[in-house]
C-alpha cells in the first residue's frame, strides 16, 4: 500500500513539472522526458513487487506454469501420472509364472473361463495394515512384447489406464485372459506392474505445490523392462481375427464347432432395403467387464458375425444397436435389442426387421 501511495505522489509532482514546463521551455521535449521517467518509475516498483513476492513462497515462480489453461484442461490423476514414476511405498515384485488358463477351483470349476495367473509381492505379510492394503490400493497393469514397443495397458483401448482390483498379495488370479492380448504363436510378452491408492484417484489439483498431484500415493513400478513369459499363448484375449465373409460366400470361423470354449459366435441380422444401408455395433457385458465392437457393417445379404468373449462364471449379455441411414436425405432411425446368454452358449442370433426402423415403402 505505502508503494503504491508513493507513486501516487511522484505521478502528482511529475503533473506539476509538465504544466510548468510547457509554458516555460515548450512541450514537447519535457513532455517526453517525464513520460519516460513515469514509466521507468511503474516498472522499476513492478519489478520489485515481483521479485518480493517471488522471494517470500519460492514455489510461485512455477505458479503460471502450473494453473490450468480453458483450452487445455487439467489431467485427471490417473492421466498426469501416466509418464511419471511414483514415489510411494509398496513397489511391487515383477509378477513371475505368468500363463493363461481355466478358472482356479476355487472360483468355478469349467472350461469356459479363462484367466491370466502370476505370482507377485508388495505388501508386507503382517502388521497393523496388512488387512486394509489390498482393498486401499488397486494394481496397474502394463504389457508389451518387445523392448522396442511402447508399454500398453490391459483391457485395450478401453479407457481404465490397465486398473484391476487386489484380492490377493500374493497370488493374482482375478484377470480375465480377455483383458490381454490375442496370441497364437508363444510370443515373448513382457508385463510390469505399480500399485495406486484409491485416494490418488480423486484427488484434486493442488495448483500452489510444486507439482498437482501427490505422487506418494503411487508407488514406483515393478521394473523397467518388466518380467518375461517365455512362451505366451492366449486365444481368449483381446483383438482376435473376426470372421471374414468368403469367396463363396460363407463364413470363416462361423461353425460353432469351430468356437473355441469361452467364445460366442454372434450373428446379426439386418434387412436389405434399397436406398437405405445400415451398420450396428455390439455390447457384451460378462465377468464384469465390457467388450465392445464398434462401426460393423453387414455383407450385402444383411448379416454380420462377430466373434464374442464369454468370461463370465453365470454368462453375460448382449445389446446390439442398430443404425438405418436414408442414403439420398441421410435421415437416421435407431434400433436396439438384447439377449442374454448362459454359461457355454457358443452362438447367439439376433434379428431386425424392417419395422424396427423408419423406413419408408
Amino acid at each position: 500500500m505505502n508503494k503504491n501511495l508513493h507513486l501516487l505522489f511522484i505521478t502528482a509532482v511529475l503533473y506539476k513539472v509538465v504544466i510548468y514546463s510547457q509554458v516555460k521551455w515548450g512541450i514537447k521535449k519535457i513532455s517526453t522526458g517525464c513520460a519516460v521517467l513515469m514509466l521507468f518509475m511503474c516498472c522499476s516498483c513492478n519489478k520489485n513487487d515481483f521479485e518480493n513476492k517471488s522471494a517470500e513462497n519460492p514455489r510461485k515462480a512455477n505458479q503460471m506454469m502450473l494453473t490450468p489453461d480453458p483450452w487445455n484442461p487439467t489431467p485427471s490423476p490417473i492421466a498426469w501420472i501416466q509418464d511419471r514414476e511414483g514415489t510411494g511405498p509398496y513397489q511391487p515384485s515383477d509378477p513371475n509364472y505368468l500363463y493363461v488358463g481355466d478358472a482356479p477351483d476355487s472360483k468355478l470349476g469349467n472350461n469356459y473361463s479363462y484367466y491370466v495367473h502370476f505370482y507377485w509381492h508388495g505388501f508386507p505379510s503382517d502388521g497393523p495394515d496388512y488387512p486394509h492394503l489390498a482393498a486401499d490400493y488397486k494394481m496397474q497393469i502394463q504389457w508389451r512384447y518387445y523392448d522396442t514397443e511402447p508399454w500398453r495397458y490391459i483391457y485395450g483401448d478401453t479407457p481404465g489406464y490397465g486398473l484391476t482390483g487386489i484380492r490377493y498379495t500374493d497370488v493374482f488370479e482375478d484377470i480375465p485372459a480377455y483383458a490381454f492380448p490375442y496370441c497364437d504363436f508363444g510370443a515373448q510378452i513382457r508385463v510390469r506392474i505399480r500399485v495406486i491408492h484409491k485416494d490418488f484417484l480423486t484427488l484434486t489439483p493442488d495448483f500452489d505445490a510444486y507439482e498437482i498431484y501427490d505422487r506418494s500415493l503411487v508407488s514406483p513400478w515393478s521394473s523397467e523392462y518388466g518380467s518375461t513369459a517365455p512362451s505366451y499363448y492366449n486365444y481368449w484375449g483381446f483383438g482376435r481375427p473376426q470372421p471374414q465373409q468368403t469367396s463363396g460366400g460363407g463364413w470363416t470361423e462361423s461353425d460353432p464347432d469351430n468356437v473355441t470354449d469361452g467364445q460366442i459366435l454372434v450373428s446379426v441380422y439386418l434387412p436389405t432395403v434399397t436406398g437405405y444401408s445400415f451398420s450396428y455395433e455390439i455390447e457384451n457385458l460378462t465377468g464384469g467387464l465390457t467388450q465392445n465392437f464398434r462401426d460393423k457393417s453387414p455383407n450385402s445379404v444383411g448379416v454380420g458375425k462377430n466373434l464374442m468373449m464369454g468370461i463370465g462364471s453365470s454368462g453375460g449379455s448382449i445389446s446390439v444397436h442398430a443404425k438405418c441411414t436414408n442414403n439420398l436425405t441421410h435421415n437416421t432411425s435407431y434400433s436396439t435389442k438384447m439377449m442374454s446368454y448362459g454359461l457355454g452358449e457358443k452362438t447367439l442370433d439376433i434379428f431386425f426387421s424392417d419395422s424396427d426402423f423408419d423406413v419408408s415403402p
